[in-house]
């Protein structure tokens, strides 16, 4: 029988703060303005150390 949970948070011990960012826009040009700004907050959380590669599943095909 498979061990954890659904939500592949099973082996987790500490703190994960989740940040839902909702963005709308009519041109599909703004779509690389998007993907760089999440890049951005990504790669800040790394310079913190505090960037966890967790990607909630529903949005794992973005």
């Amino acid at each position: 029988m498979p061990q954890g949970n659904a939500m592949g948070l099973a082996d987790r011990n500490g703190t994960l703060i989740m940040c839902l960012l909702s963005q709308a826009w009519a041109n599909s040009f703004d779509n690389q303005h998007s993907k760089a700004l999440i890049a951005s907050v990504e790669n800040a959380a790394r310079t913190l150390d505090a960037y966890d590669p967790y990607i909630y599943f529903k949005y794992a095909a973005d």
